[in-house]
């Protein structure tokens, strides 16, 4: 399977995964990779293992047909889905891939509410052939589906039992269309999902037909967090970040850290931010 590489600035630190169609077959698995040295990975509040940076965790998920497992590090790290489609012939042949966008509670990036996928989703072959499952994982069920031309609830638009867990205090809940009938006459038309609450959803797609798999993930990723004056402190901890010369003070000398260093994009230095006379590390104004 082949799919995008995301910015680390865009990862997190809680996932939620399905196993996607049921499937006795081996290679079922969440990939959990670690960015960042002595990384924890826990599974549904387990503790797994500790990872450093480019090692990988594979979890297991045969079995879990009918629950959602919620995967969370300690420090940021990508988290890839493997699993099976559909249940078209050879299923064992046709396993499709997808990295997972990180669950969070909020989201302002550019479509996180919306999802569309374009004409042919379900028919790659042109052949009116194949099989389509979709998942949408959302915090409520205000999310509006169009499809074949018709509109639907999501609670109307899905066909199997709704799962749901909580992550960090908020609950959310998976619909799923499994193997749903194709567009009428073999039709070609858009499919659209619209959180109408405002709140981020995440669509997952799966498309199956012989040996022919593949899963695709139409989710917003969060925004990455950035460092806008260039002085090394990220945006969401610099206390003025169009100032390169003022960042924090994490020594609490009253100095700030990057009066003087902060020109280079070092992140400050606590043992030259000022005027020390004394010598005691901490500057004359502390």
């Amino acid at each position: 399977g082949v799919d995008m590489l995301v910015p680390a600035g865009g990862l997190g630190q809680d996932y939620l995964i399905h196993e996607g169609y049921d499937s006795s077959y081996a290679g079922t698995m969440a990939v959990v990779v670690a960015t960042e040295n002595s990384t924890t990975v826990s599974v549904n509040g387990s503790y797994k293992t500790t990872l450093n940076a480019q090692e990988r965790y594979e979890w297991d998920l045969p079995g879990t047909h009918n629950s959602l497992q919620h995967i969370s590090t300690s420090k940021n790290t990508m988290a890839y889905f493997q699993g099976y489609p559909t249940s078209n012939k050879s299923g064992k042949n046709n396993q499709g891939l997808m990295v997972l966008a990180p669950i969070e509670t909020t989201n302002d990036a550019n479509g996180s509410t919306h999802v569309h996928f374009g004409d042919n989703m379900w028919d790659l072959r042109n052949d009116n052939d194949g099989k389509v499952s979709y998942y949408v994982l959302s915090q409520d069920s205000n999310v509006s589906v169009t499809y074949d031309e018709t509109s639907y609830g999501i609670t109307s638009f899905d066909n199997e039992s709704v799962l749901s867990r909580t992550v960090n205090g908020v609950a959310w809940s998976l619909y799923r269309r499994s193997e749903g009938s194709l567009p009428g006459g073999g039709e070609d038309h858009d499919v659209i999902f619209e959180s109408t609450s405002g709140k981020p959803i995440h669509v997952w797609a799966a498309y199956g037909q012989d040996t022919l798999g593949f899963y695709t993930n139409a989710s917003a990723f969060k925004t990455p967090i950035t460092d806008a004056d260039g002085d090394g402190v990220m945006s969401d901890v610099d206390t003025d970040d169009s100032n390169p010369n003022v960042c924090k003070d994490n020594d609490g000398d009253s100095c700030d850290d990057c009066t003087n260093t902060g020109a280079d994009g070092s992140g400050g230095s606590t043992s030259n931010d000022g005027t020390d006379t004394d010598g005691d590390g901490d500057c004359d104004a502390g």
